[in-house]
């Protein structure tokens, strides 16, 4: 659980970094910047997920 409570916080704390600064700078640019940014940090975690922390598969 311990790994899965560790990418729940990076996503809220992510979260709240992209909404605090997209609020100052609305740009395109800018908001497509923070999606790569996301869905960057959600690949990365996906593959710890499978290949590290969970890899013959995750149950509660």
């Amino acid at each position: 659980m311990k790994p899965l409570a560790y990418v729940i916080f990076q996503l809220l704390v992510l979260g709240w970094a992209a909404f605090a600064h997209i609020r100052r700078d609305p740009s395109m640019t800018y908001r497509l910047l923070w999606l790569g940014a996301f869905g960057g940090v959600i690949g990365l975690d996906y593959w710890y997920f499978a290949n590290f922390a969970y890899p013959t598969g995750f149950s509660f």
